[in-house]
């Protein structure tokens, strides 16, 4: 049997690459996890990580880990506005530039995610989700820490946003390649650091 060179990567070597970015990630985004820990801590009542039902693969149901950024005691919507008052001020900074995503480097390492697919959305999302044609085909390989998705559309807030951003991740799965995930880890990185400065 003949196998192409992704199906090589994604068979041998992708989850070693996905473990292995994960352990360089958490070492070099240790000192501002730590610092992030402490301000959480210090503003806002509540643990600092945020732990969530998710659906996986093959709608495998897991623990997904995010900062906190949200007060405890308001609830609302499913979806996050960009104004959302439940948001603390901290969790405003961290959403906009994505570091509330950092503890998800756990989930990587658990196997829970792949460092690139699509992204691991609430159970109670899912069954929204389900109503737009052909979203199944997001669960037949792990979701990511990153993906085509995440960094080419904004957060879904409504039922046509996630329809349109659901082209970007059928766009993902229908052509990855090694190419296409270390396009997409280089421009995660690009698009982390520049919010960050």
């Amino acid at each position: 049997m003949i196998y192409s060179p992704y199906a090589v990567y994604k068979k041998y070597a992708k989850k070693c690459d996905a473990l292995f970015l994960a352990f360089i990630f958490s070492v070099v985004f240790l000192p501002i996890a730590a610092l992030i820990a402490v301000l959480i801590k210090i503003t806002s009542k509540g643990p600092v990580i945020f732990k969530q039902q998710r659906m996986g693969k093959n709608d495998k149901i897991f623990w997904l880990y995010k900062f906190r950024t949200m007060r405890i005691e308001m609830e609302g919507p499913l979806w996050t506005t960009e104004n959302d008052n439940r948001l603390t001020p901290i969790g405003k900074i961290l959403r906009f530039s994505h570091l509330d995503e950092i503890p998800q480097l756990i989930n990587v390492l658990k196997g829970n995610i792949a460092f690139v697919g699509p992204r691991a959305e609430r159970i109670e999302l899912v069954e929204q989700y389900k109503k737009l044609p052909y979203y199944e085909i997001r669960h037949i390989i792990k979701p990511g820490f990153t993906g085509w998705a995440q960094i080419s559309y904004r957060p879904s807030a409504s039922l046509e946003e996630a329809f349109e951003k659901l082209k970007y991740d059928i766009h993902y799965i229908k052509n990855r390649s090694l190419f296409l995930d270390l396009l997409i880890i280089f421009k995660t990185v690009r698009l982390l650091f520049a919010k960050v400065k």
